[in-house]
């Protein structure tokens, strides 16, 4: 059984409520992730590598738990952006 396909977000939708689909499904491609979060997949594939974002390896399918993006966000959140 494959995971369900989220339809493509509009980069002007609320966080949350992208957030909220995601938990809906059990896990989801880089490619659904990166549209949900209107960055690349490659940027996605990247924070993968650095360990930054945790995956499940299926074959030769990467796929990503809705906690893991939710997390990745939370990070994004308590970091400091200074000028």
């Amino acid at each position: 059984m494959s995971p369900a396909r989220l339809p493509p977000v509009a980069p002007n939708n609320n966080t949350q409520e992208v957030i909220q689909r995601m938990i809906n499904s059990m896990a989801i491609s880089v490619k659904d992730a990166a549209l949900a979060l209107s960055i690349s997949e490659r940027t996605i594939r990247k924070y993968i590598a650095h360990g930054k974002l945790p995956c499940v390896r299926i074959g030769r399918r990467v796929l990503l738990e809705p906690h893991a993006i939710e997390g990745l966000l939370q990070q994004g959140r308590s970091t400091e952006v200074t000028e």
